[in-house]
């Protein structure tokens, strides 16, 4: 599967490896691809004195280790939202919103049903099926299997065992990511069940606007049958046909923002921020720490001069904080990266 922004943020900037044999930094948090390290940041940004600040300070090795990659994780998602300034969320839609009467159920004939989903052609925007509402006849459970498909790939992707209740509208819950422009370059995605020895009979909406779909801003969304094919594999395309019925299925799908693939992309060019606002986090932390201890003493005021620079007193002399650093830093990501005209919502 792509790399997620935890993937992303593990790594790309590093910790160096300290000298007290107490505390030893694992693998992973001492990996850099940038060549970055947070320790760069600030004299003040060490384990050590992450370690004596921090509030727990029964914490284990492995669970100081943890501290450091969670760190690393929120600081690059909050980098995210600065930089690109969008709501998650784009658009929150049932497929079908309309309520139906019980009465007109398919017979399962041999087939590949379902659904054919065509994500909006952009790197920023995927789509997210949270829920497959199942409307049978049969109650069962996990009787109907729900496939996930993608035309680039013969194999199945993924699959769902769905619950079904007679006569009633089953909400099962689904965590699937449809996205053009990842893994997957362009085609479409392909959601159905195989109806070949299938006993439960899915209800095709009929009554008045019930079998009105939902426009969607982000993807297109049509119904296919695929007459007599019965494996777990991607069928051919050309046999597919686009028909009107329903098939017993019902989803709501969020179309959400997701700049994952631009930051993987470009790494590097986030690195910079991602050790400025690590440096930035862990001076805060020095900061405020509940702890007393003499590091933690001796730290404070140091930190906060760190943070936030010198520009007032002139028994010492001026300098710019980390604070204002990062935050310019911020500012040239979104003069390169959040420009609008990378968003363009266009189907396939």
């Amino acid at each position: 599967m792509s790399a997620t922004l935890d993937d992303i943020a593990v790594g790309l900037v590093g910790w160096r490896q300290t000298t007290n044999s107490s505390l030893t930094i694992d693998a992973a948090n001492l990996a850099s691809r940038s060549g970055k390290y947070f320790q760069g940041a600030s004299g003040l940004i060490t384990p050590e004195i992450l370690n004596d600040v921090q509030s727990d300070k029964e914490m284990s090795g492995a669970e100081f280790n943890t501290f450091l990659k969670n760190i690393s994780k929120d600081v690059l998602k909050d980098i995210a939202r600065s930089v690109f300034r969008h709501e998650e969320i784009i658009e929150s839609r049932m497929l079908y919103p309309y309520p139906d009467n019980w009465g007109s159920f398919l017979d399962n004939e041999g087939d590949f049903v379902g659904y054919e989903i065509t994500p909006v052609m952009d790197i920023t925007i995927q789509a997210l099926v949270k829920q497959v509402f199942a409307e049978f006849d049969e109650t069962t459970t996990g009787g109907v299997k729900l496939l996930l498909f993608h035309s680039s790939k013969n194999a199945l992707i993924d699959s769902l065992e769905l619950d079904t209740t007679a006569n009633t509208a089953v909400s099962n819950a689904c965590t699937w990511v449809l996205k053009h422009l990842n893994e997957y370059n362009g085609g479409h995605f392909y959601i159905g069940y195989l109806t070949s020895g299938l006993s439960p009979k899915g209800l095709n909406r009929a009554y008045e606007l019930s079998n009105e779909a939902a426009v969607f801003n982000c993807l297109g969304i049509r119904s296919i049958k695929v007459s007599g094919w019965n494996a777990e594999t991607l069928f051919d395309i050309e046999d597919i046909e686009y028909v009107s019925e329903t098939f017993g299925l019902n989803f709501q799908i969020n179309s959400t923002y997701d700049f994952t693939t631009v930051i993987r992309n470009n790494e590097n060019s986030f690195s910079k921020a991602l050790q400025l606002g690590v440096g930035v986090r862990v001076l805060n932390e020095i900061a405020t720490s509940s702890r007393s201890n003499r590091l933690e003493r001796v730290s404070k005021g140091e930190a906060l001069l760190e943070l936030n620079g010198n520009k007032l007193s002139n028994e010492l002399p001026y300098t710019v904080g980390l604070v204002e650093t990062f935050k310019k830093e911020i500012d040239c990501l979104r003069d390169q990266f959040a420009d609008p005209s990378i968003i363009q919502l266009t189907l396939g």
